[in-house]
């Protein structure tokens, strides 16, 4: 089932997109930067999400809870009109879901509620070696548009390609 998501999904959430960060990772980031990864940092970080209320999160749910989650909303680069264009800011599931159309469900779902709020595209940004990823985005119709942008998060640095589809 795919429902809206609320404040107290914030723990499963959070634990989801450190799970899902960990095993999708591994080999792609560091190790030590993966295992320090915070439950409860990210934890805070939904908590705050929810509370401002910017962009919208559903959640897939399966008999024991919640297995995956989608955040979205008007989207954050400069080089974009905002009230055009969405963003799909995370889209994580739990690794033993991985591959049983959840994604694809969760996908459908932003995609969906974006189109209903007038956005005409959207885009999203995914680690430039992050093959499975790629190759899930391209199913859903996104095509790389030529943007990359590096981030640095403690010691590590991510090098990143936007994605892009029309709605």
């Amino acid at each position: 089932m795919i429902r809206q998501a609320n404040p107290t999904d914030a723990p499963a959430i959070a634990e989801i997109h450190v799970a899902s960060w960990q095993a999708a990772y591994l080999g792609l980031l560091p190790h030590q930067f993966l295992e320090d990864l915070s439950v409860d940092e990210r934890r805070q970080m939904w908590q705050l999400i929810f509370k401002l209320g910017i962009t919208e999160t559903w959640v897939a749910e399966e008999d024991d809870g919640v297995v995956g989650f989608v955040n979205f909303g008007p989207c954050r680069d400069d080089d974009v009109d905002p009230h055009k264009t969405g963003e799909i800011l995370a889209i994580y599931l739990l690794p033993a879901v991985w591959g049983q159309g959840t994604g694809a469900a969760l996908c459908q779902r932003a995609l969906l509620s974006l189109r209903e709020k007038g956005f005409q595209e959207v885009t999203l940004w995914v680690l430039h070696n992050n093959t499975r990823a790629i190759h899930f985005y391209e199913r859903a119709g996104f095509q790389a548009d030529g943007a990359t942008k590096t981030e640095q998060r403690h010691d590590v640095v991510l090098e990143e390609l936007r994605y892009r589809r029309s709605l």
